[in-house]
């Protein structure tokens, strides 16, 4: 067995010699004879340790099983030598599918990486649409308000003031949608539960908190610019608007 076993349900000095057996009572007691290092180590940031416990193939023969092998340089540069090996003590046991470990890991997510790539891609076109609405509503709030900006700038209001007015506008709409949106995207998160890694929760409060506060930052780009024109807005050519 490895580190991450022993450490987690044996002790890790006196693990040797102990039995252990998985399943239910008809299974057969299997004796620590040693201990490993880890295959992924533990290293403090968050990552899942798998634990694993290996079986003499002996015990347990299978038609196809996996070879590892430790190298000092580049793994794939010893593909060679690891079939010449295998073959000159188990001429029927052919080796295919010689990869890095890394290499392996890699290529085993590739489903992980396109479908995460498509929703980052739709997630970033939802984004933009929404800002692009956002913005077409606010410029045209503005447009429909200039009389009512040139009126609020000639009796004292300041550029600042009228600035932060249009910005607040957009601001709140979007605080709004954010509030609505909690309930469905905690009942969908809870739906999609099972499509994530055990380590990873739906319910995050980190995920929601930096979600808000993306879609509050492109809401006020987007009501910026609309806020920038009503500042700049001259009274007197305000009140003359029709």
């Amino acid at each position: 067995m490895d580190e991450a076993f022993a450490t987690r349900y044996l002790a890790p000095g006196s693990a040797v010699g102990r039995r252990v057996r998985f399943g239910d009572e008809k299974a057969p007691w299997l004796t620590v004879v040693g201990v490993v290092n880890s295959l992924v180590p533990d290293t403090g940031d968050g990552d899942r340790v798998f634990e694993t416990v290996y079986v003499p193939f002996a015990q347990s023969p299978d038609r196809g099983f996996m070879l590892l092998a430790r190298t000092a340089g580049d793994p794939l540069a010893l593909g060679p030598v690891v079939r010449a090996l295998v073959a000159r003590d188990f001429q029927d046991t052919p080796v295919v599918n010689v990869n890095s470990l890394a290499g392996d890991l890699w290529r085993r997510g590739w489903a992980v990486r396109l479908f995460g790539g498509l929703f980052l891609l739709f997630g970033a076109a939802a984004l933009l649409l929404a800002a692009a609405g956002l913005y077409g509503v606010m410029a045209f709030m503005v447009r429909r308000r200039t009389q009512e900006i040139g009126v609020r700038m000639a009796l004292g209001a300041t550029r600042r003031s009228v600035l932060r007015l249009v910005v607040w506008q957009g601001l709140w709409r979007v605080s709004l949608g954010i509030a609505l949106g909690l309930v469905p995207g905690a009942f969908l998160g809870g739906l999609m539960e099972g499509l994530i890694g055990d380590d990873i929760s739906p319910g995050d409060p980190v995920v929601h908190a930096m979600t808000a506060a993306t879609l509050l930052a492109s809401g006020m780009l987007a009501s910026l610019v609309p806020a920038l024109r009503a500042a700049s807005v001259n009274p007197l050519v305000a009140l003359r608007h029709d």
